[in-house]
């Protein structure tokens, strides 16, 4: 499945964002799905985190690749690979962009006829997600208190 790419600007340094993204447990912050994001290794590239869902699901995070100040690639582990991720922080004029990229690298099995219905459907729910993240880290940015559950809206794969 190609790539899905969500990204938001928000008024506050590139720096200052950094620090928000970059920290351990970032995820229990901004992140209107999770309920714990506890660290197994924090130092960078090859930092591991586990994440878990407000459902319960638990995901293992590591990170391939660590650019200080600028963003980061990470796989969502499950019982197999489940997909690739990419963060970045972007300065534009009067303060920053966050990108997000999800590569999935699962497909659910599915009639042939039906795989483009069903990429679509995946493709749109990723953005939904992806944009619910993005709104939390704007609100933990603006007013330094962690979001609540479902915040944004709820998604039937992670609420």
């Amino acid at each position: 499945m190609a790539a899905v790419t969500v990204a938001k600007q928000y008024a506050l340094e590139k720096s200052e964002m950094w620090k928000i993204i970059s920290q351990p447990r970032n995820l229990e912050n901004f992140h209107p799905f999770c309920k714990s994001n506890t660290p197994i290794l924090w130092c960078g590239e090859g930092s591991v985190d586990e994440l878990t869902y407000l459902n319960g699901r638990v995901f293992k995070r590591k990170f391939h690749h660590w650019f200080e100040g600028t963003g980061y690639d990470l796989s969502f582990i499950g019982e197999k690979p489940i997909a690739d991720v990419s963060w970045r922080i972007i300065k534009v004029n009067k303060g920053c962009s966050v990108q997000i990229t999800i590569v999935p690298r699962f497909m659910p099995l599915s009639a042939l006829l039906l795989r483009p219905i069903v990429r679509l459907y995946m493709r749109n729910k990723l953005k939904s997600y992806l944009k619910c993240v993005l709104e939390g880290l704007e609100y933990f940015s603006i007013n330094r208190q962690k979001v609540y559950p479902n915040q944004f809206g709820k998604n039937s794969w992670f609420s």
